[in-house]
């Protein structure tokens, strides 16, 4: 679990092409295709800034107080309105076409954050996190319209996370992980409130889930197991059986961030560490990596959410330029498109895309 300081880091991902038991739009040609990307821009006054583009334009978000930092973790496309759920200036909530709907927290003096949203119907799910000043821990939970439904944890006395949402028909899935008595981070998520374990690489060692994925029966959930030589594996769950992907280096990390469903195939996004110590942006399609080109190659890249719209694979995240900044954007067939930040000579990064067909 991270520190309260990052506590609020990207999420669960919705796409377009792909069925995640949530509404999609159609898909269509490239070109008749509007690209949304969410995240942060950091501005001159290193404040870390919510902001959404539309194709390649910023739109930055209003917040709570400017002098705090606030994000974006998801954003989505619902009947013509745009939602993108985070947190402003530490409190939980979302923005509604720029305007901002705040979430009640358990405890109001301590942080939270909307990691995951889903529109069903006129219903508005949002699941994440909310501290508490009691236990100074991380709780789990989700929004119904408004209402916070907290969730249980392993020990409610140890942190929880919150990485993923799927509304299917009634049944809500949740993804996450909790820290059980040892400290030891357990993947797992929710279905309907009841927690479901999955297994791990080394009890012993922490687990990380990073996405859900629903359809029909089976349950898919991605993300990362930390092996007994402390190494990142990078893999997903099908109905609680691991699934390890392969990476460019076998005692380098590798880290999984998102999954998509196009028909049988199985896409996971994230990033593999290379032996230059560098990491490397791309996903794997039926377990076979699939590497995209950084600005610089021998610096850093990263992907955080995936679209699949018929044969169109498209990549979001951020990638290192030559002066060494993070610089927002995606990927969209292996070609990448640069977004504008507030300040190019500040760190900016996409946690969401969303396609909607013009």
């Amino acid at each position: 679990m991270k520190s309260m300081k990052h506590l609020f880091f990207l999420i669960g991902l919705f796409m377009l092409g792909v069925f995640l038991g949530c509404p999609v739009p159609d898909s269509g040609s490239e070109s008749d295709l509007t690209v949304y990307t969410a995240g942060l821009s950091t501005d001159v006054s290193d404040i870390q800034m919510p902001a959404y583009w539309v194709n390649e334009t910023l739109n930055k978000l209003p917040v709570i107080a400017e002098d705090i930092n606030s994000a974006v973790n998801q954003l989505i496309v619902s009947k013509g309105n745009i939602y993108a759920g985070g947190y402003s200036s530490g409190s939980p909530g979302y923005w509604l076409n720029k305007i901002w709907v705040p979430l009640p927290s358990p405890d109001e003096s301590q942080k939270g954050s909307v990691r995951c949203l889903q529109i069903v119907n006129l219903d508005i799910y949002a699941a994440g996190v909310c501290g508490n000043s009691s236990t100074f821990t991380s709780e789990p939970g989700y929004w119904l319209n408004g209402i916070w439904h907290p969730l249980p944890a392993l020990d409610a006395a140890k942190d929880s996370d919150v990485r993923g949402l799927c509304v299917v028909d009634t049944d809500i899935y949740v993804a996450g992980c909790c820290k059980n008595s040892l400290n030891i981070l357990v993947p797992g998520y929710w279905l309907n409130g009841v927690w479901n374990p999955l297994s791990q690489l080394d009890a012993t060692k922490n687990s990380y889930v990073r996405a859900i994925a629903v359809t029909d029966s089976d349950v898919y959930v991605a993300g990362y197991c930390v092996n007994s030589s402390n190494v990142h594996i990078p893999g997903y769950w099908l109905n609680n059986t691991w699934y390890e992907l392969p990476s460019l280096d076998a005692n380098k990390n590798s880290f999984v961030s998102c999954i998509a469903l196009a028909g049988t195939d199985v896409y996971i996004g994230g990033n593999c560490m290379n032996t230059s110590n560098i990491q490397v942006p791309g996903y794997w399609k039926n377990g076979v990596w699939h590497e995209l080109p950084p600005i610089t190659p021998d610096q850093s890249s990263n992907v955080l959410s995936l679209v699949v719209s018929s044969s169109d694979v498209y990549a979001g995240g951020h990638s290192v330029n030559t002066s060494g900044v993070w610089i927002p954007g995606y990927w969209g067939n292996g070609i990448w498109h640069a977004v504008a930040p507030i300040d190019s000579t500040k760190n900016s990064y996409v946690y969401s895309l969303f396609i909607v067909n013009r």
